[in-house]
């Protein structure tokens, strides 16, 4: 069940330029792209930021903003392709109409003969949310597809106004709006295609992006505060003893008491050890570097 070969092979154009998208816009802010804060054997506390800027960035979103109804539809074209890949790995076979395949999946829910894959099984609320995006996006990205549907607005917002079936459909969707869509279901796609060692992280900043986008949705919202991230460095003295207590009650303080995970390396003369939040967030007290913790040495 769930093979996920067939999923990254779908997905690899999209995501590609997804990704490149995001990158853009991100590189045009100075994006603060990494957090670390040390732990010096002297007791001192330092935090240090990388600012990435890229010269010709703001170019380069410039065009990108003229090029937002592709942004859209590729958006789009992914969450269409997790939703087939969803469906044919519970049915064997994919409807070639939208409509389609939102009744089946429909009715596979309501039948409650929906299986999904372990890593989001726990999570039908936040699939519940990306499936009526689905839902509720498909006419907008059918008519820029196939016919006139509107106009770019304001620096890449798209002013939707069509009559489909004698119904008129008039719509706004900011280019901020679009980019919330767009790293939502790449953050999605990516966890399901390649697992990272902090799902429950991924999946929060993915729910606190749709709470952003709550006019393409209309959903309920999460109403998540967007976790946070650290990497922190940590000097080990002689008696290698990392207090990860110490570590846990600054990063409570610097997160306001918000969700926030990290990961850690310790650094000691002689050796270096990387330890993944998947380990990190069982551990309460310290971390006691003996022969045990060989496993995480780098």
């Amino acid at each position: 069940m769930f093979n996920t070969t067939e999923l990254v092979d779908k997905l690899g154009y999209e995501k590609w330029v997804i990704n490149e998208s995001l990158l853009t816009v991100k590189q045009a802010n100075g994006t603060v792209s990494d957090r670390t804060i040390q732990f010096k054997i002297d007791g001192l506390i330092n935090h240090s930021f990388m600012i990435k800027d890229s010269m010709g960035s703001n170019k380069s979103v410039s065009i990108l903003e003229k090029l937002s109804p592709l942004v859209f539809v590729t958006s789009y074209k992914i969450l269409d392709m997790i939703f087939e890949w969803i469906l044919k790995e519970n049915c064997g076979r994919v409807p070639w109409q939208f409509a389609q395949k939102i009744n089946l999946y429909n009715e596979l829910k309501q039948n409650s003969n929906l299986r999904l894959p372990e890593l989001i099984q726990d999570e039908q609320e936040l699939l519940d949310i990306l499936f009526l995006l689905y839902e509720q996006l498909t006419v907008y990205r059918n008519q820029i597809i196939h016919g006139s549907w509107g106009s770019i607005i304001n620096n890449g917002d798209l002013s939707f106004s069509f009559t489909k079936s004698d119904v008129l459909y008039e719509k706004e969707i900011s280019f901020k709006e679009i980019l919330n869509f767009s790293e939502a279901v790449t953050l999605f796609a990516n966890e399901l295609t390649t697992p990272s060692q902090n799902s429950p992280f991924v999946f929060t900043t993915t729910k606190y992006l749709l709470d952003k986008i709550p006019n393409l949705h209309f959903g309920t919202l999460f109403d998540v505060h967007k976790p946070f991230h650290y990497k922190v460095e940590y000097e080990a003295n002689e008696i290698k003893i990392v207090d990860v207590q110490k570590i846990n009650d600054h990063l409570q303080h610097q997160s306001y008491n918000y969700p926030y995970s990290f990961e850690l390396i310790v650094i000691s003369p002689q050796k270096r050890w990387a330890f993944p939040w998947s380990y990190l967030k069982d551990v309460t007290k310290e971390i006691n570097l003996d022969s045990q913790m060989d496993q995480y040495s780098i």
